[in-house]
């Protein structure tokens, strides 16, 4: 069976854009912020910032983002 498997990186939309894809895939969303990891003191600004999600969907799709991006 083929899967997709895939990491994207968002600036600041990937909680809304994983929402999305959760509801066309009917599949399970795991959601971590920055506030809720250990560098949450030291990036308060983007405590509301997505650090990892995971969206999985019975061995059919697994795509993994962040709103981590570089400069």
């Amino acid at each position: 069976m083929k899967q997709i498997n895939a990491y994207i990186l968002f600036d600041g939309k990937c909680r809304e854009a994983m929402e999305f894809y959760k509801d066309a895939f009917a599949a399970d969303l795991q959601i971590q912020t920055i506030g809720e990891s250990p560098m949450g003191e030291k990036m308060p600004d983007a405590k509301d910032n997505i650090m990892h999600a995971t969206l999985n969907q019975r061995e059919k799709v697994l795509l993994m983002a962040s709103d981590m991006m570089g400069e």
